[in-house]
């Protein structure tokens, strides 16, 4: 029964757009906040297991991931220790987190280099240190997160500008770019920018 219900379910869903999956996740969070520790564990396996399967960066996936973690993992709700002052000391993974969003909704070479240099440039002046990294995976993002998460409140802010400036270097906002910017704040507890917020 529960395997043809959702059957009947997928197509109604599919029908709605892209632009409908992040208010459909925030509608089902609630009641998958209600189940059961175990069951909730066994849900962010399947997912993680299916994401890293092909071992390739798909912004849907990470967004999805990202916002499960947050609000069904063991440590959901739970206060983040301070753990790092200065963005200096995370500069590996700011460059992680800004390579991916310049990737996640540009094409070509030349427009993925502009976006994350215009990104990193809110962090760091120093051209040497823009080093945009070619090959990621979603065990980096998702370790990157995990440490920027621990960054004291107005460097993690700091962050969040440097990720829009990113997302807003060629003045498009792609529908992968807002997802993945959303994800990113909620995953570090910081409002999303109000630029973004009217466009999302």
């Amino acid at each position: 029964t529960g395997w043809r219900r959702r059957g009947k379910l997928y197509p109604l869903v599919t029908a709605l757009g892209v632009e409908a999956r992040l208010p459909l996740i925030d509608c089902c969070l609630p009641a998958l906040k209600n189940q059961s520790p175990e069951w909730r564990d066994h849900l962010l396996n399947l997912l993680a297991d299916t994401a890293i399967r092909d071992q390739r960066v798909v912004p849907w996936e990470f967004v999805v991931l990202c916002l499960a973690r947050r609000h069904l993992g063991a440590t959901s709700g739970q206060n983040t220790r301070v753990r790092f002052r200065s963005l200096k000391q995370l500069l590996p993974e700011v460059r992680t987190l800004l390579s991916a969003i310049a990737r996640s909704g540009r094409t070509t070479p030349q427009d993925v280099r502009q976006a994350f240099t215009a990104g990193f440039a809110v962090i760091d002046a120093e051209p040497n240190n823009a080093i945009l990294e070619e090959n990621l995976s979603l065990n980096a993002l998702q370790n990157a997160l995990h440490r920027l998460r621990h960054l004291a409140l107005m460097p993690r802010m700091k962050v969040i500008q440097a990720c829009a400036a990113t997302v807003l270097a060629d003045a498009a906002v792609t529908t992968a770019e807002t997802e993945i910017l959303r994800a990113i704040c909620d995953t570090l507890d910081c409002p999303l920018p109000p630029l973004l917020e009217r466009i999302a």
